[in-house]
């Protein structure tokens, strides 16, 4: 539709639209693929005769991509309804939806109905600082904080992330009313119970060169920078990394390559990548189930793969300024695995990974029990069942981190320079905190203004203004009116 406002409809029908009990909607990193946690928590609803009554709507960016379902079984295709995300049906959907998931967020116009249930999957294990710990980035949090508070269920692997969400990372400790449910990812499910021939399988249909007789070797770097819109370009060294190691174990093994999604769209268009570049909508944990070495950097995909029992490789060139630039929350002498510098340490390792390995069984075990601990291949059906049945397994617990401290919320404007300020800072740093649980909301920070939100006391919580208001074309031409 030519024209069309997605926040002004969902504004102008939020209270008139009904709920449709019946109704799942999924999403997943924005629509661009249907994959992860939403994936396999779609698999076992679809799958599961108990559950036949629901309608599964995924959200898509192009209704006629042709790899829209390359992850989703034959029996299953037929089950599933598309809609274009910010299309009209879009938003009539986030508007009468019963049921939400997401592995990431909604929109700034999302606002949870009482009636919705929302379910956050989230997209990996925290390795890298993230939230209020990447101190010059704090505006960055906005709309990621404000969808956690209105999850109903926000799905944890392990207590390392419930740790980080709660605590110093979101500080959703205190105010958070839904529950954590802590049993797993259910993405690693399709690592386990998918069969190496069949994650093979699939990516030779995507076009990648493969010798079935040779072991798989996958490098998945992450992104660099600061800005998800344009990382840092570093496509030109992986290439010629590449081109190293497949000559150096020419029929020895498979080197394969999956880039982090923000960094595809500029790899795809390198020729030098052609039948070794994974394409972006293949599932990663689909892939890990086809991978026998997986080399990866700051990616917290390692995370999942620890449930293969597979010989991991950090390639961390760039470790020490990556570190310092954006934080890390695991001591570098936990990591199951070496961490090399250069591709000929690369190639000297897994010249002789096997015995090599060895070296790293300590500590892979004790990475393996502390954060895959209830990743068993059923996470999925656990906590279908306790969302949807309410019937809990001993392999789920359930988290509850709101406190019994009177809540306090400021609104102190945009922390300019000025005596309201000052006094707004000296009144941060005066409150009794073992009485109060403080929310500032604020608008997002100016540059120029940054130091001002440094100074604020660090047990309080930001939350930051993001988009415009909510209103319908009629409530802002009487908000305009009224301004003027």
């Amino acid at each position: 539709m030519k024209n069309f406002v997605p926040r002004e409809y969902y504004s102008r029908f939020y209270e008139q639209s009904c709920i449709n009990s019946d109704t799942i909607l999924y999403e997943s990193r924005d629509g661009s693929t249907i994959s992860d946690s939403p994936l396999a928590l779609f698999l076992s609803l679809a799958n599961n005769k108990d559950y036949t009554n629901f309608q599964h709507v995924w959200v898509v960016m192009d209704k006629l991509s042709s790899l829209n379902l390359i992850n989703v079984p034959e029996s299953l295709k037929s089950k599933i309804l598309f809609v274009e995300r910010n299309s009209k049906e879009y938003v009539d959907y986030m508007l009468t939806a019963k049921y939400l998931i997401t592995n990431s967020t909604f929109q700034s116009w999302f606002s949870k109905k009482k009636e919705q249930v929302y379910i956050n999957t989230w997209h990996g294990t925290p390795l890298k600082a993230m939230g209020f710990d990447i101190e010059n980035q704090l505006g960055d949090t906005q709309n990621v904080l404000r969808n956690l508070l209105m999850t109903d269920y926000f799905l944890s692997p392990n207590p390392h992330t419930t740790k980080i969400f709660a605590g110093s990372g979101y500080k959703m400790r205190g105010i958070y009313k839904g529950e954590i449910i802590e049993s797993g990812y259910p993405r690693i499910d399709l690592t386990k119970e998918t069969s190496s021939d069949d994650a093979k399988n699939l990516l030779k249909e995507l076009g990648i060169e493969l010798d079935s007789n040779l072991p798989v070797v996958v490098y998945m770097p992450t992104w660099r920078g600061n800005d998800t819109q344009n990382p840092s370009d570093s496509i030109a060294q992986v290439i010629a990394e590449l081109k190293y190691l497949r000559k150096e174990f020419l029929g020895k093994y498979n080197i394969i390559l999956k880039v982090h999604p923000y960094l595809y769209k500029k790899a795809k268009n390198y020729k030098e990548l052609s039948g070794v570049l994974i394409d972006d909508a293949m599932d990663a944990n689909l892939v890990l189930a086809a991978t026998d070495i997986l080399i990866t950097d700051f990616s917290s995909v390692f995370f999942d793969y620890l449930v293969t029992d597979k010989p991991i490789i950090f390639y961390a060139w760039d470790q020490d300024i990556y570190s310092e630039d954006r934080g890390m929350y695991l001591d570098m002498a936990e990591l199951p695995a070496p961490i090399l510098k250069t591709v000929i340490e690369i190639a000297d390792y897994l010249s002789d990974i096997d015995q090599l390995s060895q070296d790293y069984l300590g500590k892979y075990l004790r990475a393996k029990e502390k954060y895959v601990p209830y990743d068993d291949g059923n996470v999925s059906e656990r906590i279908v069942d306790y969302i949807f049945k309410k019937e809990k397994s001993s392999q789920l617990v359930v988290k509850k981190i709101d406190s019994e401290k009177e809540k306090l919320l400021f609104y102190p404007g945009n922390l300019d320079n000025n005596g309201i300020t000052q006094s707004f800072i000296n009144l941060t740093n005066a409150l009794d905190y073992q009485k109060y649980d403080v929310t500032v909301f604020t608008n997002t920070p100016k540059s120029h203004f940054f130091h001002n939100y440094q100074k604020l006391n660090k047990n309080i919580r930001l939350i930051f203004r993001t988009g415009s208001p909510n209103f319908s074309e009629k409530e802002q031409m009487l908000h305009d009116k009224i301004n003027k």
